[in-house]
């Protein structure tokens, strides 16, 4: 038990700072994980490792997993991972892009002398933000009494950038960490520890350093999860907690249920909660529920499907497959 409370004091120790909103890791994850409510902190699948790395523990195949989607006319998601073993660790590669294009720029001094739109002072730009994971993953079997406990490592690089060479003020870099730990209690109870943007610093690594020399801390938080699997895992219930190290923020929970009907269909649903700035300056917390199922038409191949109702960008009702 002692040594239990130790990696929960590691990781909460790395949130001693303040930080300020900057999240570039994003609320989107892949289809099933956007139905179950982005829950899913205790579960193990390789091409969720956006949400953690314990999908690379014990992995023993090669595996590539995309998704695109697009947002309005002009916001265009892509997502990818590539994962294989390598002896008895797990590896993963994963890339996130989010591309704004025809972004039309109207500076202060649009207006020529004569009062009129000055056309060629007008400017459309391309505007991108990208995350690169590399992430790895270590089982250690029969830990403390346990089935296993995963181990999971993932360093993050960022990206800001955009196609007009005279804004460096939207041009950013910066790199962290994540770290955590998957216990595999017994077949019915997983539980898992998640420190996010556990390194704090002024510099690239460990903050968003923008063009201009300001530098960003990200948001980190501690995610306590929770999987409870029935009838041969046809039954999942999932359960995080999230703590933020931030002011703005309370303790956020993510919850998702999957129920297998057969080998060919799945159905789940969850609830996510997310704070929105309110009219009076002051965070309120609101909760989207979401819904979506999985198709299992051929072997090895995986089709999925999620409707959500808006996230804490305040868009309207989004379908992800």
């Amino acid at each position: 038990m002692k040594k239990r409370w130790f990696l929960f004091l590691l990781f909460s120790a790395a949130l001693a700072a303040r930080t300020t909103l900057v999240d570039l890791d994003g609320v989107f994850a892949s289809p099933r994980a956007t139905a179950l409510g982005m829950s899913g902190a205790a579960e193990a699948r390789a091409e969720d490792i956006f949400l953690n790395q314990f999908g690379l523990a014990g992995l023993q195949n090669f595996g590539f997993y995309g998704s695109s989607y697009r947002l309005y006319d002009d916001t265009n998601y892509l997502n990818g991972v590539l994962y294989f073993p390598a002896g008895p660790v797990g590896l993963g590669v994963g890339y996130r892009l989010r591309a704004v294009n025809d972004v039309l720029l109207t500076p202060p001094d649009m207006f020529g002398t004569d009062g009129r739109l000055d056309l060629d002072r007008i400017e459309r730009v391309n505007y991108q933000q990208s995350a690169l994971h590399l992430s790895a993953g270590y089982r250690l079997e029969h830990f403390l009494g346990w089935q296993a406990l995963d181990l999971g490592l993932a360093y993050k690089s960022y990206t800001v950038q955009n196609s007009a060479a005279d804004l460096d003020s939207l041009t950013a870099q910066g790199s962290n960490v994540d770290l955590g730990f998957l216990a595999r209690v017994n077949d019915l109870w997983r539980w898992s520890l998640i420190g996010r943007n556990v390194v704090n610093g002024d510099g690239v690594q460990g903050s968003l350093v923008w063009r201009s020399g300001t530098a960003e801390q990200m948001v980190r938080s501690v995610v306590l999860g929770n999987r409870l699997a029935f009838n041969e895992n046809r039954l999942i219930f999932l359960l995080d907690v999230n703590y933020y190290a931030e002011d703005y923020a309370p303790v956020l929970l993510n919850a998702g249920a999957e129920g297998r009907i057969n080998n060919f269909l799945a159905l789940r649903g969850g609830l996510r909660q997310y704070t929105l700035l309110t009219g009076g300056g002051e965070q309120r917390v609101f909760t989207a529920v979401s819904a979506g199922f999985g198709l299992n038409p051929w072997r090895g191949i995986q089709l999925d499907y999620a409707y959500y109702p808006g996230d804490d960008l305040g868009l309207e009702a989004l379908h992800y497959a």
